[in-house]
């Protein structure tokens, strides 16, 4: 009796042995000697806007984390960061990689039309000194949010609200700008060399009107 309840005993064991040896393979092996990282699903150009879409969750080996890299948990803290290098297709994410929109106006900022015809879209209540998202006209594309330097229409003048004959700040309530001056032509913005060339390459390669300006209160 007893060597039968060994036999059983045995056998547990045995099973026992295989599982554990599976379940290391499976997924022990990644729990101790992998790391979880964020991956670009796709390249990223330089001075892009980041989405936490952008990116997935994968293992890699511990000796091929790249340095600073991001992990999953800190998704949601690259939203609205812009890239500051070029990002491979399923290249690491570093900090390294990112630049903060909230960093002060660099030296190298200047004042850069977008014209009328690049313009698929905005708001007539646009007027200087507020900020605007720049997207491509099917959304797929984000540009960045840039401060409004300029509201100008077809003669050079700036655009301004009749009511009171100069430029209003945004308000929460944009009833004050419902009178404008005159209709909207093109409006400037300020951003530095490099990053304004990719928004024009991109305009200019397209057959129409291919930017929406969407007008927001402050810059986050």
């Amino acid at each position: 009796m007893i060597g039968k309840y060994r036999k059983w005993i045995g056998l547990s064991l045995v099973v026992a042995a295989v599982l554990s040896l599976v379940a290391w393979e499976v997924k022990g092996r990644e729990t101790v000697l992998m790391d979880e990282v964020l991956i670009a699903n796709e390249a990223i150009p330089e001075g892009e806007t980041l989405t936490a879409s952008m990116f997935r969750s994968v293992s890699v080996p511990g000796n091929a984390v790249i340095e600073d890299v991001v992990v999953p948990a800190r998704v949601d803290d690259i939203e609205g960061q812009v890239s500051a290098t070029p990002i491979l297709a399923g290249g690491q994410l570093s900090s390294k990689h990112l630049r903060n929109e909230r960093e002060e106006t660099r030296t190298d900022d200047s004042f850069f039309v977008i014209r009328r015809e690049w313009i698929y879209m905005r708001s007539s209540a646009l007027r200087r000194g507020d900020y605007a998202d720049i997207v491509s006209e099917d959304g797929g594309r984000v540009f960045g949010r840039y401060k409004i330097a300029f509201v100008k229409n077809a003669e050079e003048k700036e655009v301004s609200d009749a009511t009171d004959g100069g430029v209003s700040l945004m308000t929460r309530n944009n009833d004050s700008r419902a009178d404008a001056t005159s209709g909207i032509d093109h409006v400037e913005i300020i951003t530095d060399l490099k990053t304004y060339m990719r928004i024009k390459s991109y305009a200019e390669s397209k057959a129409g009107p291919s930017l929406i300006l969407v007008q927001r209160e402050e810059r986050k």
